[in-house]
């Protein structure tokens, strides 16, 4: 493998050797990927993607007001948008908490459920299963549902570093 000045592979070589059937270790092509994902996921980020280039911004300021109905709205319409992963991911969140302020429990319940049933989370306990855990069991308490609500607390533990 040759790396220019600064020790990184030229794009030329890389290429060459791609042709030329050279693999890269894992570790490089797992930097790679991520690195294209946030190429990918920037712009929607940035909200680039919208036509109107607004829609997920304007559901996270809502949410920040405290307008939460409104909120919900300009989420579901950004959803429409076809997010990519990590952003989806985040959005879906946000919008759990947005029905769970409300007392759409049911909505909030089932939108955890997508969040949680993700298998790239794989119930490793990490910040984003333990948020979306605990808002779950949240919503299971408030709507009655005791012993869910206690079996959804109890998940967590040990599961968070």
């Amino acid at each position: 493998m040759v790396r220019n000045r600064a020790g990184s592979v030229s794009h030329a070589k890389m290429a060459r050797s791609h042709r030329e059937g050279v693999s890269f270790p894992s570790r490089d092509n797992q930097v790679v990927k991520e690195i294209l994902l946030l190429v990918i996921c920037l712009p929607v980020l940035m909200g680039a993607s919208d036509p109107n280039g607004l829609t997920l911004r304007e559901a996270r300021r809502l949410r920040q007001e405290g307008r939460y109905e409104d909120a919900a709205q300009a989420y579901e319409a950004a959803f429409e948008l076809e997010l990519c992963d990590p952003v989806l991911r985040d959005a879906l969140f946000e919008l759990a908490t947005c029905y769970q302020a409300t007392g759409l429990w049911a909505d909030a319940i089932k939108t955890y459920r997508v969040i949680l049933d993700d298998p790239r989370l794989d119930g490793r306990g990490g910040q984003d299963w333990v948020a979306a855990q605990w808002g779950f069991a949240e919503c299971l308490f408030w709507t009655g549902e005791y012993q869910a609500a206690y079996q959804a607390i109890r998940a967590m533990r040990g599961r968070y570093p």
